[in-house]
């Protein structure tokens, strides 16, 4: 069933499908990581170490971007994590203010730019809305797609956030001489499909 409903998203013009199908993103192989920088380093990453989303599906129309109807994804602020250093969580915690703002949440509004780059691939700009530390922005992310020989999809794509464009000051620690970036990148690569 996946692999026919890629192929609905990926030729335009196909037949369109009865209904939608809406599948979990795979825990154990999806990966939400984000990058940034300070005064000290130059590149310090921290990972979301757990999170929900899904991905809906469906029938494509004569311009093919209609397939990817539905996203969304919750991350639990407190499940980020840079795995090194209890100090850089606790002062990326107090920076996102977790208490007030326990999750970070993404919910797709629209689809454009489908292209369909070989028979089981296509790039694409998933529009949605980003809601951190309680303040909502439009986003528009670069999305590749891959369909894998085991039926599961990968959808891949980055996004840089200007922290201050969430009412944010980039965090800091031992008394302002670690001052972080103003920027920060996030990657995801989600794998979606039908789970044995």
């Amino acid at each position: 069933m996946l692999r026919l409903l890629f192929a609905l998203m990926f030729l335009a013009g196909s037949p369109a499908l009865a209904q939608s199908v809406t599948y979990d993103f795979d825990p154990d192989s999806s990966k939400i990581w984000i990058d940034g920088t300070s005064n000290n380093t130059p590149h310090w990453t921290v990972y979301a170490t757990a999170f929900e989303g899904t991905i809906t599906l469906g029938a494509a129309a004569e311009n093919g971007h209609a397939a990817v109807e539905a996203v969304t994804l919750t991350v639990p602020t407190r499940m980020i994590k840079s795995r090194k250093s209890g100090i850089m969580d606790r002062v990326m915690y107090d920076a996102l203010d977790v208490k007030a703002h326990p999750t970070v949440t993404f919910e797709l509004t629209s689809v454009s730019d489908l292209e369909a780059t070989s028979a089981t691939s296509a790039t694409f700009v998933a529009h949605g809305s980003l809601t951190l530390a309680g303040q909502t922005n439009p986003v528009s992310i670069p999305v590749e797609a891959t369909l894998r020989d085991d039926g599961m999809a990968v959808f891949k794509g980055s996004h840089t956030i200007t922290l201050k464009d969430y009412g944010l000051d980039p965090p800091t620690a031992m008394f302002g001489s670690l001052r972080t970036g103003k920027d920060v990148t996030v990657t995801a690569a989600f794998h979606a499909g039908p789970l044995q």
